[in-house]
Parts: C-alpha cells; sequence; structure tokens
C-alpha cells in the first residue's frame, strides 16, 4: 500500500456522506463544493482520487448515473483502504473518532409506478 498523506477532513467528509450507504447526488455537488474550496484537501490523499471523477462530472454540470456509479465505487474503495490503514497491520494510523468500517454502497433508487 503506497504511503501518502493523509487529510483528515476529507475523511471525516466522505464519512458523513457514505454513512447511510446511499450516496445522493446532491451529496456529490457538497463534495465537489468542499474539494473546490480547500486545497489542502484537494492535493491530497483521498481528496486528489475523488478530484479527478468531480471534474469530468464538472465538465457538463450533470451527475449522470454512471458518473455517480464511479464515484460511488472509488468511495467504497476509499473505505476499504482506509480501513485497512487503520488496523496495527496497516502501519499508518489514522486518527477517528470510531474506527472505519467498510460498506456496501449504492445509489439512491426510485419505485417505478406505471398507472
Amino acid at each position: 500500500m503506497e504511503d501518502r498523506t493523509v487529510n483528515e477532513e476529507t475523511l471525516k467528509f466522505i464519512r458523513h456522506i457514505t454513512a447511510d450507504g446511499i450516496v445522493e447526488k446532491d451529496e456529490v455537488w457538497d463534495l465537489g463544493r468542499f474539494l473546490g474550496n480547500n486545497n489542502a484537501a484537494r492535493s491530497s490523499w483521498p481528496g486528489d482520487v475523488v478530484w479527478e471523477i468531480l471534474e469530468g462530472i464538472f465538465e457538463d454540470n450533470i451527475v449522470d448515473d454512471s458518473e455517480a456509479e464511479d464515484l460511488t465505487q472509488r468511495l467504497q474503495g476509499i473505505e476499504k483502504e482506509i480501513h485497512t490503514r487503520n488496523t496495527p497491520e496497516g502501519g499508518i494510523k489514522v486518527d477517528q473518532e470510531q474506527p472505519f468500517e467498510t460498506r456496501e454502497l449504492s445509489l439512491p433508487a426510485v419505485a417505478e409506478t406505471m398507472e
């Protein structure tokens, strides 16, 4: 595992977004605003990898399902990596109030009905 500077504020923001297991499109925009306004978060892990995806989303100002799914998968990967880092075997202790847990993330679903 690559040794990178970890931005705690970004991790907390991501954790807030993923806490319910669903990544809402409004949360994608919130994350983009957070990183856009915070150079330190954007230039360190995990903001640097998330920012790459967000730049693609911002090109047309539309969060389509494919882009949201890509971001959701990336956030899930970040959660898994930080969980691994936050163990004695991971070699890097990340200071969090609660240890990270990995969880399955999904996009919100809307029930379709036809009348």
